[in-house]
This record gives C-alpha cells, sequence and structure tokens, in this order.
C-alpha cells in the first residue's frame, strides 16, 4: 500500500479488551488500517461464535455465563502471549475491583465449560506469578470486522470549548545510573502517554514540559500553569529493579501542586516493547477519571453564574448520570444560562436536546411533550456546527424514542461516527436502534464498541451501564432470558437509577418464568417512572416487529400489569 503524505502516527499496536488489532493511521484524520479479527474460533470439537456470544461443543449449545465468555474469549484473542491478572481485570471487569478468588472461580467455570481442569491444563495453561495462556490449537475461523480503533478526528470536543482542561506531560525520568533500557521505556512510555491521552476527545493535551528534577518531580508547578497554561501536570519515573522495571506516575494540579492521584506499575524487562502501550492505556484511564472527578468537583464548587461553558457541561454530565428529575432540571439550567452567554455553544444546545429526550426514555415525559424542545435544540446543534458528532447523535436520538424511527437513526447515528469515530454514545444508541429493528447480531456489535470506546467519549461518562442495559434488550429479543437478566443486573450495578435497567429485567425474567422476580423488578421501574401505561403506548410504533412488541407487552402483563 502506497501512503503519501506526512504520518499522523507511527505503527503501535492498541490493545482493546476483546483483543489485538494493529493499526496504520494516516495523515488524513480518521483513518486508520487494521488487521483481521475473527468471528468465530473452532479448537477440538468446539466453536465459540463471537457474534452469538454462544459456546458450542460438537454442535450443542453450551450454557456459560457472560463473564465467563468474556475470559475465554480474552484468552483466545490473546493467545500468542501469557496475559497478566491485571490485563482480565481491566478486560473482563473493566478495572473494576474484584478478588483473585472471583478470578479463580471463572477461570474454573471457563475450564470445565471446555473440557479442561487445573490439574490437565490442556487449553488453559496458568504460569504461575504471571498469569495465564490459551495453548489450544485453533483453525477453520473465519474472518469478522475489526475491534473498535481509536482515531483522532478532524473535529474534537475540547477545540469548542475555550476553557476544556490542558494536560502537559513531562518526560518520564530514569531513576539510576547507565540504564539505556529505562531511558528507551521511558522515552517510550512519554510518547504513547501523550497518544493515549490525546485519545480522549475531551482532554487538550499541551507540549512535553521539561522543568523537572532528575526524579521526575516538578522544579515549580506554578510556573508550569503561568507558562503552558495547563490545568493538569503528569510526571513519571523509571527505574529498574533486577528483571524489571519500575514505574510511577503522579498527577498534579498545577495551580495548587496538589497531587490528585499516583499509580505503580510494573513491566519486565522482556516484554518491555509491549509493557508501554499496556501501562500507557491504564494511564490515561486513571487520568481521564481524576480529570473529570476534579472538574466536576470544581464546578459544584464555584457559583453557576461564575461557570464558563466547559464547567457547565461537564456539570451537566455528571448531574445526567443520577437519573433523578431534580439534576436533570438543575443540568438544562446550567446549559441555559451559558446559551444566554454565548447563543452560538453548540454543545449546549445537543446536550438540552439529549436531556429532552432522556426524560422521555426514563418515562417521565410524552413524546409530544418533550418533541419541540429535542429536535428544535438537535436542529439548531447542527446549524451551529455541521462537524460536531454531539448534534448528530442528539437529532438520531430524537428521532429514534421521540419519532419512533429507529431505521432513519442509525443513519443519523452513522454520520456522527464519521464525524468523529470515537463516540461511544453513538454505537450505544445503533446497538439500541438495531435491537427495535429485530437485528441482534448488530445490537451486541455496537454495545461491544460502545464499552471499547467509552473512556474517550465525555457524553459516556454520563451514561454509565448503558452497554450493558441493551445488551438485556437484545438478550431479550433473541430469548436469552437468562443472559438478559445477568445484563440488566450488571447496567444496574454500574447506574442504580437507570429505569430502563430495571424495565429489562421485568421483561427476561418474565419470560424466564420468574415471576416473583419480574414483579419485584416491575416495582422499582414504578418507583423510578410510575406511568407505566404511557411508557407502553409509546413503544406500539417503536418495534419493527409487531411480534417483538407484542412480546414486550406481554412480559409486563406477565409481572403484574394490568
Amino acid at each position: 500500500m502506497e501512503l503519501s503524505g506526512k504520518l499522523y502516527f507511527s505503527f503501535r499496536r492498541f490493545r482493546v479488551a476483546a483483543g489485538a488489532t494493529l493499526l496504520l493511521r494516516s495523515g488524513e484524520p480518521g483513518r486508520t488500517w487494521h488487521s483481521d479479527w475473527k468471528l468465530e474460533h473452532r479448537f477440538e470439537s468446539y466453536t465459540l461464535d463471537v457474534e452469538r456470544r454462544e459456546l458450542r461443543c460438537g454442535g450443542e449449545l453450551r450454557h456459560v455465563e457472560p463473564q465467563v465468555f468474556d475470559l475465554l474469549h480474552f484468552l483466545i484473542v490473546n493467545r500468542e502471549r501469557v496475559v497478566s491478572r491485571d490485563e482480565i481485570f481491566q478486560a473482563v471487569w473493566h478495572g473494576r475491583i474484584v478478588s483473585d478468588a472471583v478470578l479463580s472461580s471463572r477461570l474454573n467455570a471457563v475450564r470445565a465449560a471446555i473440557g479442561d481442569d487445573g490439574t490437565q491444563q490442556r487449553l488453559i495453561r496458568t504460569v504461575y506469578g504471571k498469569g495465564f495462556r490459551f495453548v489450544g490449537a485453533l483453525f477453520g475461523a473465519t474472518n469478522s470486522p475489526p475491534a473498535a480503533s481509536i482515531v483522532v478526528p478532524a473535529y474534537r470536543f475540547a477545540e469548542a470549548l475555550k476553557d476544556a482542561p490542558v494536560i502537559a506531560i513531562s518526560p518520564f525520568a530514569t531513576i539510576g545510573d547507565d540504564d539505556s533500557h529505562g531511558r528507551a521505556v521511558a522515552a517510550a512510555l512519554t510518547e504513547t502517554t501523550a497518544v493515549s491521552l490525546h485519545e480522549i476527545d475531551w482532554l487538550r493535551v499541551a507540549a512535553s514540559y521539561s522543568g523537572t528534577t532528575p526524579t521526575g518531580s516538578p522544579s515549580n508547578s506554578k510556573a508550569v500553569f503561568g507558562k503552558l497554561r495547563v490545568r493538569y501536570l503528569l510526571l513519571g519515573s523509571v527505574q529498574r529493579d533486577r528483571d524489571e522495571l519500575r514505574i510511577v506516575v503522579r498527577l498534579v494540579e498545577t495551580a495548587s501542586g496538589i497531587h490528585l492521584w499516583a499509580g505503580r506499575f510494573h513491566c519486565p524487562i522482556v516484554d518491555s516493547f509491549r509493557g508501554p502501550e499496556q501501562i500507557a492505556a491504564k494511564l490515561a484511564c486513571a487520568v481521564r477519571d481524576r480529570i473529570f472527578a476534579a472538574e466536576s468537583i470544581r464546578s459544584r464548587q464555584n457559583k453557576p453564574e461564575s461557570l464558563g461553558a466547559w464547567g457547565s457541561i461537564v456539570a451537566a454530565v455528571a448531574l445526567m448520570n443520577t437519573r433523578k428529575r431534580p439534576d436533570l432540571r438543575m443540568a438544562q439550567a446550567l446549559l441555559r444560562k451559558v446559551i444566554s452567554i454565548d447563543p452560538k455553544c453548540a454543545p449546549c444546545f445537543s446536550l438540552l436536546s439529549i436531556m429532552a429526550t432522556q426524560s422521555v426514555h426514563l418515562g417521565w415525559k410524552a413524546q409530544e411533550t418533550a418533541r419541540p424542545v429535542a429536535l428544535r435544540a438537535a436542529e439548531k446543534a447542527i446549524d451551529l456546527n455541521s462537524d460536531d458528532g454531539w448534534s448528530h447523535v442528539a437529532l438520531g436520538y430524537a428521532r429514534l424514542l421521540i419519532d419512533n424511527r429507529p431505521e432513519d437513526a442509525i443513519d443519523i447515528f452513522a454520520t456522527a461516527l464519521k464525524l468523529n469515530p470515537n463516540l461511544a454514545i453513538a454505537h450505544y444508541f445503533i446497538a439500541l436502534a438495531s435491537a427495535y429493528t429485530g437485528n441482534c447480531a448488530a445490537s451486541f456489535r455496537h454495545a461491544d464498541l460502545a464499552e471499547q470506546l467509552a473512556p474517550h467519549d465525555l457524553l459516556a461518562l454520563g451514561n454509565a451501564g448503558v452497554q450493558d442495559n441493551v445488551r438485556a434488550t437484545a438478550s431479550f429479543v433473541a430469548d436469552r432470558y437468562r443472559d438478559g437478566i445477568s445484563f440488566a443486573r450488571k447496567a444496574i450495578a454500574l447506574s442504580p437509577r437507570q429505569t430502563s435497567a430495571y424495565r429489562q429485567l421485568v421483561l427476561n425474567h418474565a419470560f424466564a418464568g420468574d415471576r416473583e422476580e419480574a414483579a419485584a423488578a416491575l416495582a422499582a421501574v414504578r418507583t423510578l417512572a410510575p406511568d407505566i401505561p404511557l411508557w407502553l403506548r409509546q413503544q406500539e410504533s417503536r418495534w419493527s416487529s409487531r411480534q417483538d412488541h407484542q412480546k414486550y407487552v406481554d412480559a409486563f402483563r406477565l409481572a403484574g400489569v394490568k
């Protein structure tokens, strides 16, 4: 392949939750080449169908829990190497803290499902002190679409708001004399961390700052703030300890010099090529969460009238995720205040539209009541900035849940992804629209993409758990009720006031024959959104299949709705 123009980035391997993709980025933002992925993995008499999320032995379906499926899939796609416990926790539990006993339980379940055990270790081998590796031979696999990749779009959300947070990265220091290996890893960490942070759509990354002491401490953080106008500074050091490198990283608020976060990482010398990539990905997620939390606190500590566009937006996103009516009204007031000062703030109009549609999604308002605000605000956002993916997401969301036009909405969300391929929320809404059209395979595929891209999307921070919610919906349509129950519970764990996730519990429990559990979930729905008949009426023209809609209504009747 002949490439012209300047390479935007060099070759780099980007690891995602389900495996690895080799990316080559051209000088044209938004364009990426991928390696092949697999839709099915076949070994011995087993077939792991990734799209259908099914494990079969000799053609016979074997029921496995979602986390067990994810763990097996992760081990298979990373079969060329040993994967650590930390990588598994990040991939399967998405960084949540769980005990080693939980991992051992899931690993035993995987081995049992594929006829292996901890003694034989015929297919999954334990490398003590290091991790685990799938050692079975694969054959007869077919190609599938690539996993989600991170692409820097031509338009980034951070560029639209002058007061969006800025972070500078000090080149990682090397502790110890004559350690050329450590210096190489430090340089690689500095570069890959900068790239990973730049992929966060709402964060600006300043040029590297070199005002540090030999140990990586800031020589004068306030001077950094004055010189580079940055709000945060990332510092790191690398030290060799026998056969591994110890990496210490700190996040500093430049105005106060306060350390907001610190982390320790270990990189084996033999893994010093892949190690920096994996550490940079973990760093980016940790830094994103700490900065978003810090920015949310800043917005709450300031009076609403003193907040700029960024402060108001970050506060609104945090309020959205509470799923409480007073908080949603407060968020809308903040956005309207910004618009009164800056009538051309397209992201504020987008958020106003999304919140209006969200009130329908949560079952609080009728479609007719929300339609004027939702559509007018989305269309205004597009008029102000047609290159902003948020505005198209807002319009597609309104078309999906207010106008009941899922096919049209999918096209609009596709436009948003062309503008910003990292919009996790657009993939989530495509997954939801696909469930309404009965395309469960597409629904699961886009839910997976939404989950992989969520760390880079500000809107995803205000919508915790929605990927599992839509997986529960697709599971119900596909008659996979036990999977649907599991996904709905995961969604509720991440967002306890997510009305739609309780609805999925009602649906899946009802058709699984769990009448008491369905009734309990229905009671939770009534608490969060009492007007259930209104919601059911609004569902009628949303489903492409009359049979799927009737099944939805029947589930609520089985749970106790008359």
